[in-house]
């Protein structure tokens, strides 16, 4: 299996439901190219399974926060992912460039991997996705954005069972890494997210420029997630 699978469970899971998920799960999973990102308080869970680990956020300071999770305390739990930048934390909270410029540099410090999480929000265009990543990159150094794995999620693919046009999102997913490749002189893994289910996943994964998947609400139902892991160990 070459191909990534990010699964971001939100915050729909409770405790209970997350044992049982781990149960149905436990032993059909690769190790190596499945990242799963947990609740805040499931993390351990996922790590014990020996799994790839990833938050869902993380705080962009290590200074003294109540109700905050650094950095640092990720790090402690052998997580190696996280989250930044996702639309429903930069419409929710306000989120800006600047916080996750800082969240980015924070996490590559510690050696944690941030999955980027970028695409068209409101009436915005494709190339202005394409400008706010530039805007971002601009604050980083070459050595940061190497160390950078991009979620491309269009916010009206979010949660919409809306049909995924595969040459359109090729040509989309094309670009950016051109972009990327000429501006900063890297190649730069990019994956997608937007109802992605056992249904499109494989023609999704077929595409060859593209690195991997992105999951919603298809990683929290055990049997729809191994579906989509069995797409995905043949690619």
């Amino acid at each position: 299996m070459t191909k990534i699978v990010v699964a971001n469970q939100k915050n729909i899971l409770n405790y209970h439901e997350v044992m049982d998920f781990l149960n149905q799960i436990r032993g059909k999973i690769p190790k190596n190219n499945v990242i799963f990102c947990p609740s805040y308080p499931y993390l351990l869970d996922y790590v014990r399974e020996g799994y790839l680990v990833g938050s869902q956020d993380v705080s962009e300071t290590n200074k003294v926060v109540t109700g905050e999770v650094s950095v640092s305390m990720l790090s402690s739990l052998t997580v190696k992912y996280a989250l930044i930048g996702h639309t429903e934390r930069r419409i929710n909270k306000n989120e800006t460039e600047k916080d996750i410029v800082k969240k980015i540099k924070e996490l590559i410090t510690n050696d944690i991997t941030p999955l980027f999480c970028i695409g068209e929000m409101n009436e915005e265009q494709f190339e202005d996705v394409i400008q706010r990543l530039k805007n971002t990159f601009q604050n980083l150094t070459l050595d940061e954005i190497k160390k950078i794995f991009i979620c491309y999620e269009p916010m009206d693919a979010i949660g919409t069972n809306k049909e995924i046009d595969v040459q359109e999102l090729e040509d989309k997913i094309k670009k950016m890494k051109e972009t990327i490749l000429k501006e900063y002189h890297t190649n730069t893994k990019v994956l997608y997210g937007g109802s992605v289910d056992s249904e499109n996943v494989k023609e999704i994964l077929n595409i060859s420029v593209l690195d991997g998947v992105f999951l919603g609400s298809a990683s929290i139902q055990s049997s729809e997630f191994l579906k989509i892991i069995e797409v995905a160990v043949t690619m």
